[in-house]
């Protein structure tokens, strides 16, 4: 309690605290004329409690960050003699229009990482990814409080193009989308190059429904369902190695239309005043697709799963652990998990 308040607090009990007798008057006297007074007294009444009012306008957020290590090995048995070093920075910005049942909230999140180890000679890229999203909300009123539509678009897209450094001359077999291929050479400590810049880039157009089904502290649980339409971009090539040959397949990256539905949740929560955590699943089954493919049913369906828990040390130090898991067919017909553990400092700039 500050020292305003303390005063303040203390001058309202000097307020509350009966008088004290005049000089010569009897104590009971004094006793009796404060139960008179106290039962004479009004009663309170109750006031009723408001709903709290939606606040309109903008909510502008921007979050900065960086992460760092470093280190250097000679004569260490089993390690490999020189300097490596991690650098990774992120962007996050948020902002929110609130107009009376409307929400408009958008998003811009930028991460990107670059690792130096002495295995190789060229700098590495760990994590790279750009993602932007915007959408419109509605919530209804009355008994239906808790159901809302939404409307939005969401971009996703690596920023740098993707490299295959291999330790050593390594001989591939490249795979065309028409089935024919061809042979090709990755020199050691050489950069070869696999991906574009901002390829594949993902294009989402969403439309749909979602309940907040549940809201505490310690868990809010959101469901929504709804129709999805995407734009896949994609050039250059995948890994698709066959452990029975000594060469390293890789197969072509193909562009590509989908019509799908989409559900799924979020689950958040605070488990500890430092510690919150996050949880969010997405679900599309495509129920079009532009492209000859021979899978068929649940095979074609997008997955999206990540787990993250954010522990904040200092108003500026935070250790993150996210785990992301996607399954996407028709770019890689096979799961996609990333682990993460970050020792992030971060400002907030809004």
């Amino acid at each position: 309690m500050t020292r305003l308040t303390t005063l303040l607090t203390a001058a309202g009990l000097l307020m509350l605290t009966p008088p004290a007798p005049a000089h010569g008057a009897p104590a009971a006297a004094a006793k009796k004329n404060t139960g008179k007074a106290l039962t004479k007294a009004a009663p309170k009444t109750a006031q009723p409690k408001t709903a709290p009012k939606r606040v309109n306008g903008w909510t502008p957020k921007l979050t900065a960050g960086v992460a760092t290590a470093l280190a250097h090995n000679y004569q260490i048995p089993g390690l490999a003699d020189g300097l490596t070093f991690n650098l990774s920075a992120l962007i996050s910005g948020k902002v929110t229009l609130v107009h009376n049942r409307l929400r408009w909230i958008s998003t811009v999140d930028l991460v990107n990482a670059h690792a130096k180890t002495p295995v190789v000679k060229p700098i590495l890229k760990t994590a790279d990814l750009l993602a932007v999203d915007t959408r419109l909300e509605y919530s209804f009123t009355g008994k239906m409080d808790k159901v809302f539509l939404y409307a939005g678009l969401a971009l996703t897209a690596p920023m740098f193009p993707g490299d295959l450094v291999p330790t050593t001359d390594t001989d591939l077999v490249l795979t065309r989308t028409d089935s024919t291929q061809l042979t090709a050479v990755a020199r050691a400590d050489r950069r070869f190059r696999l991906t574009a810049p901002f390829a594949p880039l993902f294009f989402k157009q969403l439309l749909g429904s979602g309940v907040k089904a549940y809201a505490s502290t310690l868990a809010t649980l959101g469901l929504y369902l709804g129709i999805t339409t995407q734009e896949i971009w994609a050039s250059g090539w995948t890994p698709a190695d066959v452990d029975t040959t000594a060469e390293l397949e890789l197969v072509a990256l193909r562009s590509y239309q989908q019509l799908g539905v989409a559900t799924g949740f979020t689950l958040r929560g605070r488990i500890h005043k430092r510690l919150t955590y996050a949880i969010l699943a997405d679900f599309t089954y495509p129920l079009y697709t532009s492209v000859e493919t021979g899978l068929k049913g649940f095979d074609l369906m997008d997955i999206d799963l990540s787990f993250k828990l954010s522990l904040k040390v200092a108003r500026w130090v935070s250790v993150d652990y996210v785990l992301s898991a996607k399954r996407l067919p028709l770019i890689v017909d096979q799961w996609q998990v990333v682990n993460n553990l970050v020792v992030a400092i971060t400002a907030d700039v809004m």
